[in-house]
């Protein structure tokens, strides 16, 4: 029996906010931001010998890059919906984004070059990863 069948509830979750409080985000800006699949699923592709290889879904991840709107909000609502939309049509109905996203605002030039350097050697870290399912510690 569903305790909740027959009674209206009104509470409204809130999500915590990932945003700076004091930081304007309507001034141009340098942004790195990490949106992930749900429960961090490894769809997008591979890592084999250090690089990445991507699957069918992975490829079409990349080429929706190109399709999104100039604000932080729109461009993630606008990537998850072109991708998911995608997905749906093409025989991946169980395919679903994590919630919300990682965002980190560039302040400087050491900044970039370290978001730069992570992200160059990301894949080559992937082996050491305890999100990688074949990492003695992974867990779900």
């Amino acid at each position: 029996m569903n305790p909740y069948e027959g009674k209206i509830i009104t509470k409204k979750f809130k999500r915590r906010s990932i945003r700076l409080p004091e930081y304007d985000y309507s001034k141009s800006g340098a942004y790195f931001i990490t949106i992930c699949s749900f429960n961090k699923e490894l769809i997008f592709g591979k890592i084999t010998d250090g690089k990445i290889i991507l699957s069918e879904i992975g490829k079409i991840v990349k080429m929706h890059l190109k399709e999104i709107p100039k604000s932080i909000g729109s461009i993630i609502r606008a990537y998850k919906a072109s991708v998911t939309t995608w997905c749906r049509k093409n025989e991946f109905p169980k395919f679903k984004w994590q919630r919300n996203y990682f965002e980190h605002i560039i302040r400087n030039e050491e900044d970039h070059f370290r978001i730069k350097e992570y992200i160059q050697n990301n894949p080559l870290q992937w082996e050491l990863d305890e999100e990688n399912p074949k990492h003695k510690n992974f867990t779900r």
